[in-house]
């Protein structure tokens, strides 16, 4: 690993500590309800973990109507800063990503399925804390009836393959095919 590539993980990382940091000490939410839900997943019931889908999807709703993915009531509880470490800078370190760090795809097949089970439970898990403990995590689900839901949650995992295609052909762009690919032309 370079010095510039460990440079930036170690910008990244400082980054993500400070902001679970901030968030764990300082971001407390009034009252009771969906923000200060103390069971199963407490603060960490959102699990955001899957970054340029949850970027992406994030601003494209919140174009739409901000309420059904951040009330404004919010506005006064995280600073705009917090938001955007949560829904913006993701995206230009995860390109960045792409060109400083060699990313070795398994098999199509292999990588999709993966990334689709990863998808699968994501919602599955934002579906039972919706159904279950009354806590949309996203307000778009609440407002939304079960077709809606379902071709919702089937465009999001179209749009998972979609993201994970062109993460693999910038890839081989970027970095000239795939290390497998190499491996057997020698």
């Amino acid at each position: 690993m370079s010095l510039r590539v460990f440079a930036i993980q170690v910008v990244l990382s400082t980054v993500l500590v400070f902001t679970l940091y901030y968030d764990i000490n300082f971001a407390v939410f009034p009252g009771e309800g969906l923000w200060n839900y103390k069971g199963f997943g407490g603060k960490f019931k959102f699990l955001t973990f899957i970054n340029m889908f949850v970027c992406i999807m994030f601003w494209m709703i919140y174009a739409v109507d901000r309420e059904l993915v951040y009330p404004k009531i919010l506005d006064k509880i995280i600073p705009s800063w917090l938001n955007h470490v949560m829904h913006t800078v993701h995206i230009p370190f995860l390109i960045a990503d792409k060109f400083l760090v060699h990313h070795q795809y398994p098999k199509p097949f292999t990588g999709m399925i993966t990334l689709l089970a990863f998808a699968m439970l994501y919602q599955c898990w934002v579906l039972y804390l919706g159904l279950v403990k009354a806590i949309w995590v996203y307000p778009i689900l609440e407002v939304m009836n079960w077709p809606f839901r379902v071709a919702f949650f089937a465009l999001s995992w179209m749009f998972f393959l979609l993201l994970y295609k062109v993460g693999s052909v910038m890839t081989a762009k970027i970095w000239g095919g795939n290390s497998k690919e190499k491996t057997k032309a020698k």
